[in-house]
């Protein structure tokens, strides 16, 4: 299968060559290497923060995001370049990509941008907006911070997945803000490399990284070796893990790239300990 291509770099599987034409070492200070099954263009901090400690990175999206450019989003940019939006809420960094990087199309001053997660964040920043309000990523934790309108019924545009969880919309419309969605993309499954699934049921990797429900359902659906540590990100990607039968050996204990890098480091560290 021909990878996918994101920013004009393909979507790399494991043991072939990056998009610099380098081979991604198999083993790292700490072990065997660490899976990140996030699609491609929404783990970016995240892979930082791991190869910054000094771990081994395998980064094999099981889910991949394709844009949508529909009559929905073309009304969508209509609504905030007339000035009709106060907020912009967006929940991955393509939803940047697809709605703000039209640069016929200027965001007015008076709409203000959050970002749900430090990758849609720096996507905002990297057009060269700015972010008003930073937000946490996991759906519990997003609930619970959400900006309050400067008056009741302001217009809030809410940017996502097709499958956006409908308990964003809601709660946003009772906090007081008039509420649209808009589907800038649909997830869809990879094909992946058998050499990926073998090494998740033979101990190829030494722990997975989990950081959404969807991700937990898909690698807990191919089964993974004991030996391999389980790290989620937030309380529902656990109870999603839980759900399929894994073991959660650390749940980060920010829902961040800090955090989880941390909650790895944790985990093999504990590991060796016990030897």
């Amino acid at each position: 299968m021909i990878p996918p291509r994101w920013g004009g770099c393909p979507m790399m599987l494991r043991r072939r060559p990056s998009c610099s034409g380098t081979m991604e070492p198999m083993t790292s200070s700490r072990g065997l290497p660490i899976l990140v099954p996030d699609p491609v263009g929404t783990a970016g901090t995240l892979l930082a923060a791991l190869r910054e400690a000094e771990l081994t990175v395998d980064h094999s999206p099981f889910v991949e995001l394709r844009a949508q450019r529909d009559g929905d989003v073309r009304r969508a940019r209509e609504r905030l370049t007339a000035e009709e939006v106060a907020l912009l809420l967006l929940t991955t960094p393509l939803d940047a990509e697809v709605l703000l990087a039209d640069p016929t199309a200027s965001l007015p001053e008076g709409t203000a941008i959050a970002a749900a997660g430090e990758d849609a964040a720096t996507a905002v920043t990297e057009l060269g907006l700015a972010v008003s309000h930073h937000l946490p990523e996991p759906l519990e934790a997003l609930l619970a911070a959400l900006p309050a309108p400067a008056e009741p019924g302001a217009a809030a545009l809410v940017a996502g997945s097709a499958a956006l969880n409908p308990a964003l919309a809601r709660a946003l419309t009772a906090a007081g803000w008039s509420v649209e969605v808009v589907a800038t993309h649909r997830p869809r499954s990879v094909h992946l490399d058998a050499q990926v699934v073998r090494d998740l049921r033979l101990h190829g990797y030494g722990a997975v990284v989990l950081t959404e429900p969807l991700l937990a359902d898909l690698v807990g659906s191919l089964g993974v070796h004991r030996d391999i540590r389980v790290i989620s990100r937030d309380p529902a990607t656990t109870r999603a893990a839980e759900a399929r039968g894994l073991v959660v050996h650390g749940q980060a204990q920010t829902p961040d790239a800090a955090g989880l890098a941390a909650a790895v480091r944790t985990a093999l560290d504990a590991r060796s300990s016990a030897g």
